[in-house]
C-alpha cells in the first residue's frame, strides 16, 4: 500500500489565488498612472497655454455656459486627450480676443525656463514650474505711457518680490542695451535728489544709484551693483563701493551724461520741493 502525502486540492493553501490579484491591481495602478499623464504631455503638446486657460476664470465661466457634455470632458475627463482638446479649441475660437498670442513662444513653459504670451500686451519670460510662472522672471507689459517691466521672483503666477522698471531707451550705448529707471527709488533727501536706473544687455545687467544735484547741474553714481542676469534678477554678484573698489567722488555736468534727458526731467518735477528744501535750510 502506498502512502499518498498530497493533499486534496481543496486542501491547498488558500492564498495562492491572491497572487494574480496583486498583479491585476498592480497593473491597473500603473495604468492609472501613466494614462492621464500621457493625455496631460498631448494637451500640452496641442495648447502649450492650456495651465494658464485652465486657471482663467473667464474659461470657467465660459464652460458653465456650455452644454453637460462639454462640461464632463472638462471636469470628469482624466483619460481622453482628445475631448479635452476638443474643449480647449472650441473656446478659443469663442474667444479669439483672450486666446491671439496666448502660449508659449519659446523654451519651455512647464518645467524649465521659456517666454510666455499672455496677450498682445503682457508677456513673462523666466522661470517655470508645472505651467505656472515660479521663479526668477521678468513680466512685461506695455502702457500708454510705455513700456514697463517687472523683474524679481514670481510664485505660483503671481509676484513675490518685484522692482518695476520704466523703459527710457534701446540701443542707448549699442544695440544690445536697454536703459530703464525704478519710479518707486525716486526721493528728495537734503539738497539732492536720488534715483536707480537700469542698464540691462543682452545676458547681464547693473543698477545705478544716482544722486543729482539739480541747482548745480551735476550728478554721480554713488552705488553700482553688477548682476549676471538681465533685469537686475537675482543677487548681484558685486557691489560698487566696497573694500576693494572705491567709487570715484566726481561729480560731473549733466549735460555730459548720455542719461541727460533722465537727470533734466526729475529735475524740473521735482524743482518746486527742491526749492522748497533749500529756503528752509537758509
Amino acid at each position: 500500500m502506498i502512502k499518498n502525502d498530497s493533499q486534496p486540492q481543496w486542501q491547498q493553501p488558500k492564498w495562492e489565488w491572491l497572487f494574480p490579484v496583486i498583479i491585476f491591481l498592480i497593473l491597473l495602478s500603473l495604468i492609472l498612472i501613466i494614462i492621464p499623464f500621457s493625455a496631460t504631455k498631448m494637451l500640452q503638446k496641442k495648447h502649450p497655454d492650456y495651465e494658464h486657460i485652465r486657471n482663467s476664470d473667464a474659461f470657467h465661466n465660459w464652460v458653465s455656459e456650455q452644454s453637460q457634455d462639454i462640461q464632463d470632458w472638462t471636469y470628469n475627463n482624466p483619460f481622453n486627450a482628445e475631448s479635452a482638446i476638443a474643449v480647449l479649441d472650441l473656446y478659443k475660437k469663442d474667444n479669439p480676443s483672450e486666446s491671439k498670442g496666448l502660449g508659449c513662444l519659446d523654451g519651455d513653459c512647464i518645467n524649465g525656463k521659456g517666454t510666455y504670451f499672455v496677450d498682445v500686451t503682457n508677456d513673462y519670460t523666466g522661470e517655470f514650474k508645472n505651467g505656472k510662472f515660479n521663479g526668477l522672471g521678468v513680466w512685461s507689459t506695455i502702457k500708454d505711457n510705455g513700456l514697463f517691466r517687472a523683474s524679481g521672483t514670481f510664485k505660483d503666477n503671481k509676484p513675490i518680490d518685484i522692482t518695476w522698471w520704466k523703459l527710457l531707451q534701446i540701443g542707448l550705448l549699442d544695440e544690445n542695451h536697454s536703459w530703464f529707471y525704478s519710479g518707486d527709488s525716486i526721493e528728495m533727501k537734503g539738497d539732492y535728489l536720488y534715483v536707480v536706473d537700469l542698464d540691462s544687455y543682452s545676458s547681464q545687467s547693473m543698477t545705478n544709484q544716482i544722486q543729482i544735484d539739480c541747482k548745480a547741474s551735476k550728478v554721480r553714481p554713488i552705488e553700482t551693483a553688477f548682476y549676471m542676469d538681465v533685469m537686475a534678477l537675482g543677487e548681484p554678484f558685486q557691489i560698487v563701493p566696497n573694500d576693494q573698489i572705491p567709487m570715484p567722488p566726481e561729480w560731473l555736468d549733466i549735460d555730459s551724461t548720455p542719461k541727460t534727458h533722465l537727470f533734466r526731467s526729475l529735475c524740473e518735477v521735482y524743482s518746486e520741493e527742491i526749492d522748497e528744501t533749500i529756503s528752509s535750510s537758509t
